[in-house]
Protein backbone atom coordinates (compact mmCIF):
# COMPACT_ATOMS: atom_id res chain seq x y z
CA UNK A 1 0.00 0.00 0.00
CA UNK A 2 1.19 3.31 -0.74
CA UNK A 3 0.90 5.80 1.61
CA UNK A 4 1.97 9.66 0.86
CA UNK A 5 2.92 11.63 3.99
CA UNK A 6 0.35 15.22 4.22
CA UNK A 7 1.84 16.65 7.88
CA UNK A 8 3.85 15.89 10.49
CA UNK A 9 5.32 17.62 13.52
CA UNK A 10 8.66 16.94 15.93
CA UNK A 11 7.08 16.15 19.17
CA UNK A 12 10.27 15.50 21.24
CA UNK A 13 13.60 14.31 21.89
CA UNK A 14 14.90 11.66 23.80
CA UNK A 15 19.08 10.99 24.48
CA UNK A 16 19.78 7.01 23.56
CA UNK A 17 22.76 5.54 25.12
CA UNK A 18 23.97 2.64 22.36
CA UNK A 19 27.50 0.99 23.02
CA UNK A 20 27.32 -0.13 18.97
CA UNK A 21 26.22 3.55 17.73
CA UNK A 22 27.34 5.84 20.66
CA UNK A 23 24.94 8.22 22.33
CA UNK A 24 22.48 10.47 20.48
CA UNK A 25 19.40 12.18 20.43
CA UNK A 26 16.33 10.88 18.88
CA UNK A 27 13.98 12.82 17.76
CA UNK A 28 10.54 11.65 17.38
CA UNK A 29 8.18 12.50 14.78
CA UNK A 30 4.20 12.51 13.99
CA UNK A 31 3.16 12.16 10.66
CA UNK A 32 0.28 11.86 9.11
CA UNK A 33 0.15 9.86 6.22
CA UNK A 34 -2.88 9.24 3.57
CA UNK A 35 -3.45 6.16 1.06
CA UNK A 36 -2.60 6.85 -2.52
CA UNK A 37 -5.28 6.70 -5.11
CA UNK A 38 -5.56 3.56 -7.10
CA UNK A 39 -4.41 1.77 -3.72
CA UNK A 40 -8.61 1.25 -2.29
CA UNK A 41 -8.29 -2.21 -3.75
CA UNK A 42 -5.11 -3.49 -1.30
CA UNK A 43 -6.96 -2.14 1.90
CA UNK A 44 -7.57 -5.34 2.94
CA UNK A 45 -4.13 -6.54 2.99
CA UNK A 46 -3.29 -3.37 5.22
CA UNK A 47 -5.45 -4.72 8.42
CA UNK A 48 -3.35 -7.69 8.74
CA UNK A 49 0.02 -5.81 8.05
CA UNK A 50 -1.18 -2.92 10.54
CA UNK A 51 -1.20 -5.47 13.28
CA UNK A 52 2.46 -6.52 12.66
CA UNK A 53 3.65 -2.42 12.56
CA UNK A 54 2.44 -2.21 15.49
CA UNK A 55 4.33 -5.39 16.93
CA UNK A 56 7.77 -4.23 15.33
CA UNK A 57 7.84 -0.71 17.44
CA UNK A 58 6.07 2.01 15.53
CA UNK A 59 2.63 3.24 15.75
CA UNK A 60 -0.01 3.76 13.36
CA UNK A 61 -2.98 4.60 14.14
CA UNK A 62 -6.47 5.24 11.65
CA UNK A 63 -8.47 8.56 11.39
CA UNK A 64 -10.62 7.99 8.52
CA UNK A 65 -10.53 10.86 5.79
CA UNK A 66 -8.82 14.21 5.45
CA UNK A 67 -11.44 15.94 3.82
CA UNK A 68 -12.35 19.33 5.38
CA UNK A 69 -9.11 19.57 8.12
CA UNK A 70 -6.82 21.57 6.62
CA UNK A 71 -5.20 19.33 4.93
CA UNK A 72 -4.41 18.89 1.41
CA UNK A 73 -7.60 16.92 0.35
CA UNK A 74 -7.19 13.33 -1.04
CA UNK A 75 -10.13 11.48 -2.91
CA UNK A 76 -13.26 10.31 -0.64
CA UNK A 77 -12.80 7.27 1.01
CA UNK A 78 -8.84 7.25 0.92
CA UNK A 79 -7.63 6.43 4.74
CA UNK A 80 -5.46 8.90 6.99
CA UNK A 81 -3.06 7.49 9.77
CA UNK A 82 -1.05 8.74 11.99
CA UNK A 83 2.85 7.14 12.24
CA UNK A 84 5.14 7.93 15.25
CA UNK A 85 8.69 7.58 14.10
CA UNK A 86 12.30 8.33 15.52
CA UNK A 87 15.01 9.82 13.80
CA UNK A 88 18.71 10.91 14.37
CA UNK A 89 19.58 14.27 13.51
CA UNK A 90 22.38 13.32 10.62
CA UNK A 91 18.75 11.58 9.24
CA UNK A 92 17.69 14.95 8.87
CA UNK A 93 20.78 16.29 7.00
CA UNK A 94 21.14 13.28 4.38
CA UNK A 95 17.40 14.28 2.84
CA UNK A 96 18.22 18.26 3.89
CA UNK A 97 21.02 16.92 1.22
CA UNK A 98 19.05 14.74 -1.16
CA UNK A 99 16.01 17.00 -1.80
CA UNK A 100 18.84 19.81 -2.31
CA UNK A 101 20.86 17.61 -4.77
CA UNK A 102 18.10 16.45 -6.58
CA UNK A 103 17.66 19.28 -9.24
CA UNK A 104 14.33 20.78 -8.31
CA UNK A 105 13.91 24.06 -9.76
CA UNK A 106 14.48 26.48 -7.27
CA UNK A 107 10.96 27.56 -6.14
CA UNK A 108 10.18 24.10 -4.75
CA UNK A 109 13.26 24.01 -1.94
CA UNK A 110 13.53 27.97 -1.51
CA UNK A 111 10.73 27.20 1.37
CA UNK A 112 12.53 24.59 3.29
CA UNK A 113 14.48 26.60 6.01
CA UNK A 114 18.03 25.47 7.12
CA UNK A 115 19.16 22.84 9.43
CA UNK A 116 20.74 24.15 12.49
CA UNK A 117 24.27 23.36 12.54
CA UNK A 118 26.16 20.39 13.43
CA UNK A 119 28.95 22.54 15.32
CA UNK A 120 27.68 23.05 18.56
CA UNK A 121 29.14 22.36 22.44
CA UNK A 122 27.16 19.78 24.77
CA UNK A 123 24.88 18.52 21.94
CA UNK A 124 23.17 17.08 24.55
CA UNK A 125 22.51 19.92 26.64
CA UNK A 126 18.75 20.28 27.25
CA UNK A 127 18.61 24.07 25.47
CA UNK A 128 20.37 22.90 22.19
CA UNK A 129 18.49 19.56 22.19
CA UNK A 130 15.04 21.81 22.74
CA UNK A 131 16.46 23.87 19.84
CA UNK A 132 17.35 21.86 17.61
CA UNK A 133 14.25 19.90 17.63
CA UNK A 134 11.91 23.13 17.58
CA UNK A 135 14.27 24.07 13.86
CA UNK A 136 13.85 20.09 13.03
CA UNK A 137 10.22 20.59 13.52
CA UNK A 138 9.75 23.98 11.27
CA UNK A 139 11.48 21.65 8.83
CA UNK A 140 9.19 18.90 8.61
CA UNK A 141 6.26 21.45 8.35
CA UNK A 142 8.11 23.09 5.47
CA UNK A 143 8.77 20.08 3.86
CA UNK A 144 5.08 19.00 4.22
CA UNK A 145 2.61 22.10 4.01
CA UNK A 146 4.46 24.43 1.52
CA UNK A 147 2.92 24.74 -1.98
CA UNK A 148 5.39 22.23 -3.70
CA UNK A 149 5.01 19.85 -0.44
CA UNK A 150 3.13 17.24 -3.25
CA UNK A 151 6.71 17.36 -5.73
CA UNK A 152 8.73 16.80 -2.27
CA UNK A 153 6.43 13.96 -0.77
CA UNK A 154 6.74 12.04 -3.82
CA UNK A 155 10.20 11.89 -3.57
CA UNK A 156 11.53 8.66 -2.63
CA UNK A 157 14.28 9.94 0.05
CA UNK A 158 11.25 11.98 1.57
CA UNK A 159 8.72 8.91 1.43
CA UNK A 160 11.67 6.66 2.90
CA UNK A 161 12.44 9.03 5.52
CA UNK A 162 8.71 8.86 6.63
CA UNK A 163 8.16 5.17 6.55
CA UNK A 164 8.27 2.44 9.57
CA UNK A 165 10.73 -0.07 10.92
CA UNK A 166 14.10 -0.36 8.86
CA UNK A 167 13.85 3.34 7.67
CA UNK A 168 16.87 5.52 8.79
CA UNK A 169 17.02 6.40 12.85
CA UNK A 170 14.73 3.83 14.23
CA UNK A 171 11.01 3.71 14.64
CA UNK A 172 9.63 4.08 18.20
CA UNK A 173 7.20 2.68 19.96
CA UNK A 174 3.85 3.87 20.65
CA UNK A 175 3.19 6.12 23.53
Amino acid sequence: VCWQPISGRVTHATRVADASRGDFTLYHIEVTVVRLPGDADKAKGSASRGQGEAANGSAEADHGSTQGRGHRAPQAGNDERIRQLGRRYSDFSHLDTCIRAAGLPNNVVAHLPTLPTTFTFNKFSDSVVDARRTALDRYVRALLTAPSSNVLASMPEVQDFFEEGDAPGDAVEAH
